[in-house]
């Protein structure tokens, strides 16, 4: 530990004293901090939308081309598409001329940030460290106070044109050492305390005149929408603390080699993603780990030949449910909350992910369609006991994604639109089958059976989904924006088991998410509002909404905060989060 703290105190020295460099010729459109630096520690600098201060009058101009120059907020909500796109006859990166002589050899850029959070309300995960792990972990007070430093280096005149860039990011939270790290889980001080990581780290140019090569770790998002996934399917997202930052900021790159051919306003991509890689959950003993309990399980129903066991059963008593009013329910929850166990291909080695697109841009409009053949983002899990666990071939668990994108502006409105048939979706549930539990594991206690076993077994099933996303920006307001979305999900061939735990999921699901953006003081000051609401036929699933404002104190010094806030619904994970309401705060120096 002594070693972190020497190293994080070293770098952020560095940062804070050494002279600055290459800062006169660094980009005026390029991002001074990491794409990713507030992944896990905050807000500032973020777009309210899919364009950061873009005013009316240039959606059409931006739809209509885009080139390297063009800020990456630009690339997310007009088109989905990278930063190397190119608008008509040739690549892209084919079109350095002088001022690509111009510039520097490299551009060395970074921040030092220092962040924390506040419970609003006390309260306790659904379990804790040893020996009490079904008290819970206590969350109250600072959650954190996190230092973090990150560092991007641009090579821009490599040989043969091309260029490279390397991104990577360091921080230790001491709230773990000021509330004491005895109190939390293996699992939350791996995830939180600290973290050192490479982000993006890639070297790009062009091949021939129309086709250009990116290899190495990298983000390339599909999709149109700014805070909802339809086509978005190519990254994993960081979802260790929901809600706190944009998807902007959560995406994973991978490693990719990323070929990108053009032809007129057309463009065509293909990908191999040789680097496996799975969504950051919330670890046991987080206060976003999901509550699970006994009666989160399908039904048991009495056993098939109850008649012959000689016991005296009542209709309906379940043997799990008479367990848990034995006196268990809290032993019963801790068990339950156990990691689950990962079922995920290796990172690498695995067969690889393929992906590919067709895009073009046109004035005022574009369209995109994909193709994918990826594994399962999100990976299948069980609870971890004995008596669910069976062999998953996780090697098999990929999914076929076809999908459409298309983005459209009428004077001061952008209209967006995304489409997604997702097949082959794996889903683990626990099956009843009382073949599990012996007559002799079934005792009759005053009438009651009780059950020194589960009889639960896994079971995988097979879907098909559709995603659809309609979505509305308007730019008619000087320095305001508003954008709202709606995204549709259809489960084909639906299994009522499947609203049952680990899964949780109905035929249809709905999630609408609504933003509000406002610059002041010659966008010194932003003021952003997030909401996302989630639904079902089932009922209201849980909302967060997110009130956030950063202000530029210097050019190189910003603060920003707000509020987190969560309203609780019917069911996992929101039925567990109303409580982690949280303020945060964080001081932020580029250089």
């Amino acid at each position: 530990m002594v070693g972190y703290a020497l190293l994080i105190a070293a770098f952020l020295s560095w940062a804070l004293f050494a002279p600055p460099l290459a800062q006169a010729q660094i980009d005026e459109t390029a991002a001074t901090a990491s794409d990713y630096d507030d992944v896990l520690g905050g807000f500032d600098e973020e777009p309210t939308s899919g364009h950061d201060d873009a005013p009316a009058s240039d959606i059409d101009d931006a739809l209509g081309g885009f080139d390297d120059e063009l800020p990456s907020e630009y690339d997310d909500a007009l088109g989905g598409f990278d930063d190397s796109e190119a608008t008509t006859g040739g690549s892209a990166l084919s079109t350095a001329g002088t001022e690509e002589d111009a510039r520097p050899t490299y551009d060395l850029t970074g921040n030092v940030s220092l962040g924390s959070s506040l419970n609003i309300r006390p309260h306790r995960a659904s379990v804790g460290p040893d020996p009490e792990a079904e008290e819970g972990t206590y969350y109250g007070g600072i959650q954190r106070l996190r230092l973090r430093g990150d560092l991007q280096l641009d090579l821009h005149q490599l040989p043969f044109d091309w260029k490279a860039r390397a991104q990577g990011f360091i921080f230790y939270d001491f709230a773990y050492l000021l509330n004491g790290r005895n109190n939390y889980t293996d699992g939350v001080l791996d995830d939180y305390e600290w973290q050192a990581e490479v982000l993006d780290f890639w070297i790009e140019g062009s091949v021939l005149d129309n086709l250009d090569l990116r290899l190495g770790r990298q983000v390339v998002n599909w999709g149109r929408s700014d805070t909802l996934r339809v086509n978005d399917v190519l990254n994993p997202l960081n979802n260790r603390e929901p809600g706190l930052v944009d998807i902007e900021d959560l995406r994973l790159p991978v490693t990719m080699a990323k070929a990108d051919y053009y032809w007129g306003p057309w463009s065509i991509t293909a990908i191999l993603v040789p680097e496996i890689r799975y969504d950051y959950d919330p670890p046991v003993g987080s206060d976003f780990f999901p509550v699970v309990s006994f009666d989160d399980l399908p039904a048991l129903g009495l056993p098939a030949n109850f008649d012959s066991m000689g016991l005296i059963l009542q209709a309906g008593t379940l043997a799990y449910v008479e367990l848990l009013r034995s006196g268990l329910e809290e032993q019963g929850r801790s068990f339950l909350a156990q990691e689950p166990a990962r079922k995920e291909s290796d990172q690498w080695g695995s067969p690889p992910e393929f992906a590919g697109s067709i895009s073009g841009i046109f004035s005022g409009w574009d369209i995109s369609l994909y193709w994918s053949y990826t594994y399962q983002n999100r990976a299948s899990t069980v609870i971890n006991l004995a008596d669910f666990s069976t062999p998953i071939p996780v090697d098999d668990n990929r999914i076929v994604m076809v999908g459409a994108g298309s983005n459209y502006t009428v004077g001061s409105w952008l209209l967006k639109a995304e489409l997604a048939y997702l097949d082959d979706l794996s889903y683990q549930v626990l099956v009843p089958d009382w073949s599990l539990c012996p007559i002799n594991n079934l005792f009759d206690i005053a009438g009651h059976v009780i059950s020194l076993c589960l009889p639960m077994r896994a079971d995988t099933l097979t879907k098909s989904r559709l995603d659809t996303m309609l979505g509305v920006e308007y730019y008619g307001i000087s320095d305001f924006n508003i954008a709202l979305e709606v995204a549709y999900r259809h489960l084909f061939d639906y299994d009522p088991i499947l609203q049952y735990l680990p899964n949780y999921l109905h035929e249809n699901n709905v999630e609408i998410a609504l933003r509000l953006g406002y610059d002041m003081m010659n966008t010194r000051l932003k003021l952003s509002a997030l909401g996302l609401s989630l639904l079902s036929e089932a009922g209201h699933h849980g909302s967060t909404m997110r009130l956030s404002a950063s202000y530029e104190l210097t050019e190189a010094l910003t603060m920003s905060g707000g509020l987190l806030y969560f309203f609780e619904g019917e069911g996992p994970p929101f039925d567990s989060w109303a409580d982690n309401d949280r303020l945060f705060l964080k001081l932020k120096y580029s250089f």
